[in-house]
This record gives structure tokens, C-alpha cells and sequence, in this order.
């Protein structure tokens, strides 16, 4: 009997190795994205704790928090930014993701179909070598008996 041999195995594991890839990418965007909605709710926490500090009544003091609140809005308006594009490319790479797992599924059910036709046409010679055996056992049995 001949080993099963699937012809596209090179295939398979550049599929396989496209498909890790792509999730080890998605999972370091999904830390990433962690990371930059993190430093949005500490803006946020700034901005609160900036507006806090600025009901101050002195007019020379006023001035220097009113600037403070500002630079910490801006802050905040630059973590907003950053998430959004984070939430892109976490959306992309879970496209990728997925992309590269329909790719390594098609491979692995066509290899699936060929490895079940082997074993088909392995049964099947298996079958017809053990039905010759029959026939020449039986053969030979008449040939002792007339």
C-alpha cells in the first residue's frame, strides 16, 4: 500500500502559517487597542480632575487652569483619534484574520476529500486483492479435489 500523499501540503502550511499570523496580528491590535482605550479613560479622568481644579476664584490663577483644561481636552481629543484608529485596524486585521482562515479551511477540506478517496481506493485494491486470493484458493481447491 502506498503512504497517502496530499499534493498540496506546501499549500496547506503557507494557508497555516498565513492563518497563525493573522491572529497572532489581530491579537497584538486587540492588546494595542486595550492599551490606547486605557490612556482615553485616563485623559477623560484628567479632564474631569482639570475642570475640578479650575473653580478657583483668584482671576491670575484662572487664567493658567482655563489653559491647563484646555491642553487636557486636547489630550483627550487626541486619545479619541488614536482609538478610532486602533478600532480600524483591529477591524482590519480581524478581516485578515478571517480571511486567512476561510483560506486554510478550503485547503483542509480538500485535503479531507482526498485523504477519504485514499482510503476508498485503498480499501477497494484491499478488496480485489483479497477477492483474487478467494478465487485462486478456490481454484486451487478444485484442482486438488478432481
Amino acid at each position: 500500500m502506498r503512504p497517502f500523499r496530499f499534493r498540496l501540503e506546501t499549500v496547506r502550511k503557507l494557508r497555516d502559517d498565513a492563518e497563525r499570523s493573522a491572529r497572532r496580528d489581530l491579537a497584538e491590535q486587540l492588546a494595542e487597542r486595550e492599551l490606547r482605550s486605557g490612556a482615553l479613560d485616563r485623559s477623560c479622568d484628567a479632564v474631569n480632575a482639570a475642570y475640578a481644579a479650575t473653580r478657583v476664584f483668584d482671576p491670575a490663577v484662572a487664567a493658567c487652569a482655563e489653559a491647563f483644561v484646555e491642553r487636557r481636552e486636547r489630550e483627550r481629543a487626541d486619545a479619541v483619534s488614536a482609538l478610532a484608529v486602533q478600532d480600524a485596524e483591529v477591524d482590519r486585521s480581524r478581516l485578515e484574520a478571517v480571511e486567512a482562515s476561510r483560506g486554510l479551511e478550503v485547503v483542509t477540506r480538500l485535503e479531507g476529500r482526498q485523504r477519504a478517496a485514499w482510503h476508498r481506493d485503498q480499501a477497494r485494491a484491499a478488496d480485489a486483492e483479497l477477492a483474487e486470493l478467494a478465487l485462486n484458493t478456490h481454484r486451487r481447491s478444485q484442482r486438488f479435489a478432481s
